[in-house]
């Protein structure tokens, strides 16, 4: 399903040159160099390192989007789930200049009808729920260091 849209990436009605971009596994490599800091946030709580979000994109259990123009804007990563719903989850998102890229969600979206999906759902900080105004909280996530 990505290979679709991957040449010319989704372009949604929005007035902005920054396009969004579905990366293959096979690609990866091109835009490693291009998206080291975003990979490097991903990981700062120390879950993950960007070795292991490497794999998951290689293995395609992950999936790599780049909102880009002349720079990179933001990375996301999905993850499509095998429930009945066929989920897709948004795991990880960051970027900058918010306002010329936040279209990427409703290209995500887009995606995920594409696939079959009935829920969009993200995993996020306490920040997004203004942002993502149409999603509906149904879930808090508390954890501790141990």
């Amino acid at each position: 399903m990505l290979a679709n849209h991957e040449k010319n990436g989704y372009d949604a009605d929005n007035g902005s040159n920054v396009k969004t971009i579905p990366v293959l596994s096979t690609e990866l490599d091109e835009w490693l160099p291009r998206i080291g800091w975003h990979l490097e946030k991903f990981c700062a709580n120390g879950q993950w390192e960007p070795s292991d979000l490497i794999s998951l994109i290689r293995s395609r259990q992950s999936q790599l989007w780049i909102a880009a123009n002349h720079e990179v804007k933001a990375v996301m990563l999905t993850e499509v789930g095998t429930d009945r719903l066929k989920t897709v989850t948004i795991t990880h998102l960051a970027g900058k200049d918010r306002s010329e890229w936040l279209h990427l969600l409703a290209d995500i979206k887009a995606w995920a009808v594409e696939l079959g999906s009935k829920r969009l759902k993200a995993v996020t900080r306490p920040g997004w729920e203004r942002v993502l105004a149409d999603f509906k909280k149904t879930h808090v996530i508390l954890e501790v260091r141990l």
